[in-house]
């Protein structure tokens, strides 16, 4: 699993031993998102029909301020990663339940409709739509299916406040040219999920068989019982698979940090990022961080030579500028040229 180490490291995602450990190092740090990614070789249960025991998964977790940015960052490591597998990824299905009242209105209207259409339901469903309404969404009957598609929908149960949310994660989507489609039948159940998001992996032999994901419901911090926002994703791979379409991760250490200032800042940065990735040009960053001190002091701990720095103004130009950290000697370079340009400065 070395690919997927050095994708997430990449990206900013430390390893850690589980989840729940994850969100026990946010509550050190309430100001700055914690990004975390972790191994779990037998996984307790799998969303496809193949057997647990032939797969392995790897979590990752964002913990911590993040907006609506936490799924974004997420989708695009699981393609970055399906892509150094060579599994090509065709779409991203995205859903939102909403928060804790959209969900309140979504299943008291969908129990009322499923107690009025039991009989055409799978049995095993119908048995437990009285505990958990949202138990025919995971079963794999295409006459539970049948039934969920003539009911009443998620999206437009959210409240004011998940739909603002949703809206943006969208608009993020737009903006990274990512494939998507509304799938209303993408209900997770995993932890309380507000919203869910699952790519469509091209290659049905690829050694990926799936990937998904999505916005949690909010934890409380041990300390100070503040809620903390949480984003999470499963990546599920077969034991056995071909292996060869792996590529050779960089292993040059980073003398380079990008520093990013604003949204669409972070968002054009995610796009740049994978570009000098597919160079194997190696670049720290925290995307974890939305202020500029910290990216500072983490550049400076690093001992980086160069920062490239994107803000507001260089992403709506599609700019970055390029400081030396020795003497601040900097320059603007255009995206299109970057590559070419921190190729020749490390030479």
């Amino acid at each position: 699993m070395s690919v997927v180490s050095d994708v997430a490291r990449f990206y900013g995602f430390a390893p850690v031993r589980d989840f729940d450990s994850c969100l026990e190092t946010a509550t050190l740090r309430p100001d700055e998102a914690t990004l975390g990614f972790y191994a779990a070789p037998a996984p307790a249960r799998a969303p496809l029909p193949v057997p647990a025991r032939e797969l392995r998964e790897m979590g990752f977790v964002i913990a911590g301020p993040q907006g609506s940015m936490g799924e974004i960052v997420l989708i695009k490591v699981l393609a970055a990663i399906a892509t150094e597998y060579g599994a090509g990824v065709t779409r991203v299905r995205v859903n939102a339940i909403g928060d804790k009242d959209s969900k309140l209105r979504f299943t008291r209207e969908l129990s009322s409709y499923l107690r009025r259409q039991a009989e055409k339901l799978d049995e095993s469903c119908r048995q437990k739509i009285c505990e958990n309404p949202l138990s025919p969404y995971l079963c794999g009957s295409s006459a539970c299916r049948e039934v969920l598609q003539e009911g009443p929908h998620a999206v437009n149960f959210l409240s004011e406040k998940s739909r603002v949310h949703f809206r943006e994660m969208l608009e993020h989507l737009d903006r990274l040219a990512l494939p998507y489609e509304l799938d209303d039948m993408l209900i997770s159940d995993e932890r309380d999920a507000q919203s869910a998001f699952a790519l469509d992996i091209e290659d049905e032999g690829s050694i990926i068989v799936c990937a998904l994901g999505g916005r949690l419901e909010c934890a409380r911090r041990h300390v100070n019982r503040k809620e903390m926002e949480l984003s999470h994703a499963r990546l599920f791979f077969r034991r056995k698979g071909p292996l060869q379409k792996q590529r050779m991760a960089p292993v040059r250490p980073a003398r380079l940090y990008f520093v990013q200032l604003g949204l669409r800042a972070r968002l054009e940065g995610l796009n740049m990022l994978e570009a000098l990735y597919r160079a194997r040009i190696p670049v720290l960053q925290s995307f974890d961080s939305s202020r500029l001190a910290p990216q500072l002091q983490a550049a400076r701990e690093a001992h980086v030579t160069h920062l490239i720095i994107m803000g507001q103004r260089e992403a709506l130009d599609r700019t970055v500028i390029v400081r030396s950290v020795a003497d601040s000697a900097q320059e603007i370079v255009p995206h299109r040229e970057l590559t070419r340009y921190l190729k020749n400065l490390s030479e």
